[in-house]
């Protein structure tokens, strides 16, 4: 909570506003990088825990059955 009410971390524009709709804090840590005339992208949330798992493991190339194998053994979440 130190960070969130430091000023100069909200003055030396550290801080901003989360413009993520899916939600998560209301402030978030910006990229330090400033380039002159370019625009920042918004913050967005990062994924969920294994939000991803099942879509990288079809790439590693493992099959629908043993994925569903794994989760079974909660060897994946």
């Amino acid at each position: 909570t130190d960070v969130l009410n430091d000023e100069q971390m909200r003055a030396g524009g550290a801080l901003r506003t989360n413009g993520d709709p899916r939600g998560g804090a209301d402030l978030v840590v910006d990229t330090p990088i400033f380039i002159d005339g370019v625009k920042k992208a918004d913050p967005i949330m990062a994924p969920a825990l294994g939000q991803h798992t099942d879509e990288v493991l079809r790439e590693a190339g493992y099959s629908q059955a043993e994925i569903a194998r794994l989760k079974a053994n909660d060897a994946i979440g």
